[in-house]
């Protein structure tokens, strides 16, 4: 391996930095393919190991400041997850500030019932009374945006001796009837997370998706739809909405959305 790449490995990787593997990847480098004629498989095979070899190495010892600095891509930008950031964020924070998150995972969830007004779908949790996919009009039981919070569960006392981190957020219902013992609440998981930030920016999930990581949000649905709405909305054409709500004297009215 010529100098000035051993160099580069040098700075690119955090120190203490253990040199032992540096003659295995020069061994490597030197038996790359010579060209884009080489279809020596020896040489090809040494092109993919050596790739993977440094995707290894820089996630688990490159220098982010060094990195960056060489427009290289960081640990981060290995995984595939493209709101890992946002999700990690919320767990070392404990908190949703200003609720955006819960907002937008709101908005997500309506979104994944096939709900398009973002208002609508941002301010309250609506879901489908029915799966049924020949029904002319679609209905969606509303439930306010306030009766639910994003937080974060720790272990207690235990994080005093154990190096913890949470795994998973939790969209909690607070809303009336809200039982601190038996909590309606929807585990949301890294993969779980990135889903439902894609549908809320337009990304309609394949049916496997919905298979994987849905079943734990079908679960929480059918648990909230158990309880009483707070209003319906009525649509036929997936644009113009009509909402259904009770008055003071529990008379039943029924506006246009935005009109």
């Amino acid at each position: 391996m010529p100098q000035m790449m051993i160099y580069w490995l040098d700075y690119l990787f955090s120190p203490p930095f253990e040199k032992q593997d540096i003659s295995v990847l020069e061994n490597i480098y030197a038996n790359l393919p010579q060209g884009t004629d080489d279809n020596d498989p020896e040489r090809q095979a040494n092109a993919h190991l050596y790739h993977q070899s440094i995707r290894r190495k820089l996630f688990f010892e490159g220098a982010d400041e060094e990195l960056k600095s060489s427009d290289l891509p960081t640990w981060l930008d290995f995984l595939p997850y493209e709101k890992f950031q946002r999700f990690l964020q919320v767990i070392r924070n404990r908190e949703d500030r200003h609720n955006e998150l819960r907002d937008d995972l709101t908005l997500a969830i309506s979104k994944s019932e096939r709900i398009y007004n973002e208002v609508i779908g941002r301010e309250n949790l609506c879901l489908r009374s029915t799966s049924s996919a020949k029904a002319a009009t679609k209905g969606f039981f509303s439930f306010p945006a306030s009766d639910f919070k994003v937080l974060v569960k720790d272990i207690g006392f235990q994080e005093e001796f154990l190096e913890y981190a949470p795994n998973a957020l939790y969209y909690r219902y607070v809303g009336p009837g809200f039982n601190v013992q038996r909590p309606i609440e929807l585990e949301i998981t890294i993969d779980l997370f990135e889903v439902l930030c894609r549908i809320k920016d337009g990304y309609i999930p394949a049916t496997s998706e919905i298979r994987t990581f849905f079943l734990n949000l079908e679960m929480f649905k059918r648990r909230i739809s158990a309880k009483r709405p707070d209003r319906i909305f009525l649509t036929d054409d997936d644009a113009t909405l009509f909402e259904i709500k009770r008055d003071p004297s529990s008379n039943l009215i029924m506006t246009k959305v935005g009109g």
